[in-house]
């Protein structure tokens, strides 16, 4: 399974419990989902980003390259890549996840990592 995602590699788990804690994380924590049409503004292309309300992700997973945020949210994960595969495992663009959808495509194996991520 892949662990590393995006051009400047800024996604990086060091295994796969760790990336699939942080997929639980995101799926019970507000954090927004969303693909823009930043091409609509002038830049290069769309862009997968995952938003975040606080800092708190980042005393749990503090080795992701989070940008900053604006008056909207505190911080944020851009990579097309990694919102892709999100999208893939049931996600949806917003802020409110199915979670029972979403565990339901994590490998059995990584079930519990999920759920630990989902409660921190």
């Amino acid at each position: 399974m892949k662990l590393i995602y995006g051009k400047n590699k800024q996604i990086s788990f060091a295994n796969e419990n760790e990336k699939y804690m942080f997929i639980g994380y995101i799926t019970s924590h507000g954090v927004g989902v969303t693909w823009e049409k930043n091409n609509e503004q002038g830049a290069w292309g769309e862009e997968g980003r995952i938003t975040f309300v606080s800092n708190h992700v980042e005393a749990h997973f503090p080795t992701l390259g989070y940008s900053a945020g604006n008056s909207a949210y505190h911080s944020r994960l851009n990579c097309n890549e990694f919102v892709s595969e999100l999208l893939n495992l049931g996600f949806v663009r917003g802020g409110t996840q199915d979670v029972t959808v979403i565990r339901s495509n994590i490998p059995v194996s990584y079930q519990s990592d999920f759920d630990a991520g989902s409660q921190l």
